[in-house]
């Protein structure tokens, strides 16, 4: 087998590098590699993740009016994450189509493993993300660990339930729905919409969600306002651990996409999760941020 010439370096002397970093782009252009190109300032990104043969290929083809994409009863069809610009309603769109996400025992090595990174760096670097459900199949683990994910990401996320034309009946969606609402209960901000990508049912409602939780996760509290809201807060249920009294000096929104918030206080460590979940139900009952991850921050003075 040949290997080719090796190229010297030195990581310690800076010698080489350049070197590597051409051989490296002459090979990426022979592969066709494709830079990603910037952002448009006001353009909405959607992942649309999911497992396997879920429809997320067919769902960004019902976007489209158009077979852009490859559909197959075959799983794994989709190795790559796609990005196709699209304009509807006066808004722009990005949509990211992403290879199924298996569970990780499943997944072969080589170019199926490449792919699932492929889609795992798509939703990192999107507004919101579409997970992609079957209705006939329904909630699995896989996608409880999808949603983790996003959660973790920070980003904005819309429960897309496919295929629900092939539903019975109404009992039959309320049972779907009252599985998600208790095995996702770490994410009861999320929207869950009921879909039909064959039949292009109610599938533009994802593009108005994506919009409005685009602009909540790019809202910011003024500082005096959350101070206020800070204030009225602790006095009603103020924080104590294993008898300490926890002392709350300022709190803020420091950041947007995702909303995050940070408190200075004199005991950040001693912070329970409760009270973690008390005040971002607190925030989001005040403030909305339907549809987004939010961020709390706990520092000490």
């Amino acid at each position: 087998m040949k290997i080719g010439e090796a190229i010297p370096v030195s990581s310690v002397h800076n010698l080489g590098i350049l070197d590597v970093e051409a051989a490296t782009e002459k090979i990426l252009k022979k592969l066709k590699w494709k830079k990603e190109k910037p952002r448009k300032k006001n353009e909405t990104a959607i992942a649309v993740a999911g497992k396997p043969n879920v429809g997320k290929s067919s769902l960004v083809n019902a976007f489209l009016g158009e077979p852009r994409l490859i559909v197959s009863d075959k799983p794994g069809t989709t190795i790559d994450a796609t990005d196709t610009p699209f304009r509807f309603d006066s808004h722009e769109y990005l949509l990211i189509d992403t290879a199924g996400l298996r569970r990780r025992g499943k997944i072969s090595k080589g170019i199926e493993r490449y792919g699932v990174l492929r889609a795992l760096n798509a939703i990192s670097r999107s507004d919101v993300t579409c997970l992609v459900l079957d209705a006939g199949i329904g909630l699995t683990n896989q996608d409880l660990h999808v949603s983790e994910y996003i959660l973790e990401a920070g980003k904005g996320l819309i429960v897309a339930i496919n295929k629900s034309d092939l539903m019975e009946d109404q009992m039959e969606r309320k049972k779907l729905l009252d599985l998600l609402t208790y095995r996702m209960s770490y994410m009861p901000w999320a929207p869950v919409i009921f879909i039909s990508a064959l039949k292009k049912k109610n599938i533009f409602r994802i593009l108005e969600l994506a919009r409005n939780i685009t602009s909540e996760r790019r809202k910011k509290i003024a500082d005096a306002q959350f101070k206020i809201f800070l204030k009225t807060t602790i006095l009603s249920h103020p924080p104590t651990r294993s008898g300490r009294k926890i002392i709350f000096y300022e709190g803020r929104q420091s950041d947007v996409e995702p909303p995050t918030f940070t408190f200075i206080c004199n005991h950040p460590d001693l912070i329970h999760f409760s009270y973690r979940r008390f005040l971002e139900n607190e925030i989001r009952r005040h403030y909305g941020f339907h549809g987004t991850a939010i961020k709390l921050q706990f520092k000490k003075e």
